[in-house]
């Protein structure tokens, strides 16, 4: 769902990606072409929103946070790298499901 509101999200904005500093705000307000936010649709901010919420993350210790971080492993219950546009868990290479594949590879 966090991959394609971002994806989106780059569509409607010319290539650019939510910054990190108004992530949420991005996703889950309306914004204009330059990614400014604003709580209601006018004719200026015409794009989204693209979710209600930051879903919680489902799985691996961090069940049940939706944190977001550009910073790996430190605790958020997602990373978000605002250049490349990639989300994923946080969580290191090592934490691992019932099988063996890490969460991060979801």
């Amino acid at each position: 769902m966090l991959r394609t509101a971002i994806d989106l999200y780059q569509a409607e904005h010319g290539g650019s990606y939510p910054s990190f500093a108004s992530f949420v705000a991005q996703l889950t307000t309306y914004t204009n072409d330059a990614g400014a936010t604003n709580a209601t649709k006018t004719t200026t901010y015409i794009y989204g929103p693209y979710i209600r919420e930051i879903p919680s993350i489902k799985v691996g210790p961090l069940k049940g946070l939706s944190t977001v971080s550009d910073t790996a492993e430190d605790g958020s219950a997602w990373y978000y790298n605002e250049t490349t546009g990639v989300i994923r868990a946080n969580y290191a290479s090592t934490v691992v499901d019932g099988r063996g594949t890490p969460y991060v590879n979801y």
